[in-house]
């Protein structure tokens, strides 16, 4: 149970265990391959890009300092830059500084403490600023990790791959994570069947930006934000049929390609979808949304698979999505319960008399502001809200309650979250 630091003034030859140049370690890849189980990574605030001068497949340790590998020139790579290659002495792979530069070879301010073996390696020479376009991996998958990248920024543009891939038990707070290519990759893609969370994350310019694979259990995402991704924010399908294994609670999907959400097994909870394709796409089992809002999307919340099964929908708000604002058309599901909602269009079924299809009178989705208005018609009373009861009555105009004595309302955002 310890604490490491990675910072870019660091060396993956220090023990990691300070937060300065003396003490952390410098490489992202090389820090979460050292970590053993409930042990913290603490990520340097700032940006950290995927980029490299020169990468090759045939590097080789010649003597302890000096390196070998096609393409390695005074053309590609300057004294100052790094080197990260294949470590003899622990099979992982670390940056060192380079001292100098020679016609096919490198050589290093620290030594390797071995030469010769392992031959014919990948290795990358980056800037002292850059680190190479090589996915984020942990190395130990079967152990509770924490990460922390508050403040960080990891710029994947050009990897065509998942930028962070784990199967680790994470516990995961804050950080930037953007910018691979090739379809089906995702900024970070979950494949644990242990428990995961995930807060404070922002993914964007991804073909997904967040991506449970099926054999996911027990994860979490708390206020995350995916958007601008190429296809679905969040995919968020979890593996168990019969159980609600995943959450999203207070998350925020916009501007997606495809989805805003794609969900099985999942319950999404306080959370918004705004001008995606599809707002939320539900393909499977046990889904239950409530307290949500879809709006400005082309469909607000869509059936992909027709024997999707039940699926819950309670106290949300689907309105002035530009075609259906729910669309279960074609669909043979199991509606288990569609009460207390605001659905404005429906197509496969029926809403009862619970719901409402008026203007719900958001005060201003264009300017990130999903408040009801002190004059929504959802204010009415009669509508009590059994799942919400214990939160706050919502805010009016003014980020005050409303003058009026009201109930509270059983529709989306009780407590007057404004998504900024």
């Amino acid at each position: 149970m310890t604490t490491y630091y990675v910072r870019r003034d660091g060396r993956d030859s220090n023990p990691g265990t300070a937060d300065d140049a003396a003490g952390a370690w410098h490489s992202i890849w090389f820090a979460v391959e050292s970590l053993s189980a409930n042990d913290t990574l603490v990520v340097q605030p700032g940006l950290w890009r995927m980029s490299h001068r020169v990468t090759g497949a045939d590097g080789t340790w010649t003597t302890t300092t000096r390196y070998t590998g096609t393409g390695l020139s005074a053309a590609v790579a300057a004294p100052g830059d790094y080197l990260y290659a294949y470590a003899p002495t622990t099979g992982q792979y670390r940056s060192y500084r380079i001292a100098a530069v020679g016609v096919g070879y490198v050589d290093l301010l620290e030594p390797a403490a071995a030469a010769g073996t392992p031959a014919n390696r990948n290795f990358w020479v980056c800037a002292p600023t850059e680190k190479p376009q090589r996915t984020i991996a942990p190395a130990n998958a079967a152990t509770k990790l924490v990460l922390d990248f508050t403040g960080a920024e990891v710029d994947g543009t050009g990897l065509a791959g998942h930028i962070v891939s784990l199967s680790a038990c994470v516990e995961w707070t804050g950080g930037r994570i953007h910018g691979n290519t090739g379809s089906g990759y995702a900024g970070i893609y979950a494949t644990s069947l242990n428990p995961t969370r995930f807060e404070n994350v922002e993914l964007y310019d991804c073909d997904k930006g967040f991506w449970w694979y099926y054999r996911t259990a027990g994860g979490v995402l708390v206020r995350c934000r995916a958007h601008d991704n190429r296809a679905v924010g969040f995919d968020v399908q979890t593996a168990y049929s019969g159980y609600q294994d995943g959450l999203l609670l207070a998350c925020r999907a916009d501007a997606n390609g495809t989805y805003g959400v794609l969900t099985a097994n999942t319950q999404i909870l306080d959370s918004l979808f705004d001008a995606n394709q599809t707002g939320i796409g539900v393909n499977g089992y046990y889904t239950k949304i409530v307290g949500s809002i879809a709006t400005r999307n082309t469909t607000g919340l869509a059936m992909v698979t027709p024997t999707a099964n039940h699926l819950s929908l309670l106290n949300n708000i689907f309105y002035g999505n530009t075609g259906w604002d729910v669309n279960l058309a074609a669909a043979t599901f199991g509606l288990r319960l569609v009460r207390h909602n605001g659905i404005g269009t429906a197509t496969g079924f029926t809403p009862d008399a619970t719901n409402r299809s008026d203007d719900p009178r958001l005060l201003d989705p264009a300017g990130g502001d999903y408040r009801l208005a002190d004059a929504s018609p959802y204010w009415t009373a009669g509508f009590a809200n059994t799942f919400l009861a214990g939160n706050g009555r919502p805010v009016g105009p003014q980020g005050k309650p409303p003058i009026s004595p009201r109930p509270k309302s059983i529709f989306a955002n009780p407590t007057g979250v404004i998504f900024r």
